[in-house]
């Protein structure tokens, strides 16, 4: 069984100036750019989600769409953040949840 906290993240319309000022917000354990698209990757407990997600908001491109995904192995639950230029949305879900069961199939 798993434990911790795994964080993923995917920002998008973020110019490389507004890369340049978002860098410092970014204390991952990894962190990738490529074209308008910063992509974040970190392994354990990330403090000061809303103050990353307000810069976020401010740098990416006006009708730009962006996701931050936070994973709780012990407390089974999943927080996902849809970010757009005028704001967030968080939901919370089980992790059982969240990927429907697969139905039986009988193989004849």
């Amino acid at each position: 069984m798993r434990t911790g906290v795994k964080v993923f993240g995917t920002f998008n319309g973020i110019s490389a100036e507004a890369f340049e000022k978002l860098k410092e917000y970014l204390q991952f354990d990894e962190v990738e750019y490529e074209g308008t698209t910063v992509s974040v990757e970190h392994n354990s407990y990330y403090p000061d989600v809303e103050f990353l997600l307000i810069h976020v908001m401010e740098l990416m491109r006006e009708g730009a769409e962006s996701s931050l995904d936070i994973l709780d192995h012990d407390e089974n639950t999943i927080t996902r953040f849809a970010i757009e230029s005028d704001g967030y949305r968080t939901r919370e879900m089980d992790m059982d949840a969240v990927t429907p069961v697969y139905p039986q199939h009988s193989h004849e």
